[in-house]
């Protein structure tokens, strides 16, 4: 059953191949999250968001700025795509736990 979920995704996902192998070079992004991705805001986001801030505001992956009296509180997440922000917030775990990205300055050192 997997096997054939897996190759109609695939079979689906033809179409846009070359935008899913570009995301799958992102860290963090594999092509199950990549697919997950396209489907949830498509190829070209230009005529929905103007910029990477509303598409995140969208997707309510933007923290929340609490201050009072000086002091900060951090701010929950907020409702946004219920679909699409589950797997952003994954792949951003994922990336994190990438050793390449986890400390950009020894990225270069072996």
């Amino acid at each position: 059953m997997l096997a054939k979920l897996g190759a109609q995704i695939e079979a689906m996902m033809q179409p846009f191949r070359a935008a899913r192998d570009l995301l799958i070079t992102i860290p963090g992004i594999g092509q199950l999250s990549a697919a997950a991705i396209i489907s949830e805001i498509g190829t070209d986001v230009r005529g929905y968001f103007p910029d990477a801030a509303h598409l995140a505001s969208w997707a309510g992956l933007c923290p929340g700025n609490h201050e009072s009296a000086g002091r900060h509180r951090p701010g929950k997440r907020r409702k946004g795509s219920q679909h699409l922000q589950p797997v952003l917030v994954e792949c951003a775990w994922a990336a994190a736990a990438t050793r390449a990205t986890s400390n950009p300055s020894a990225a270069g050192t072996s």
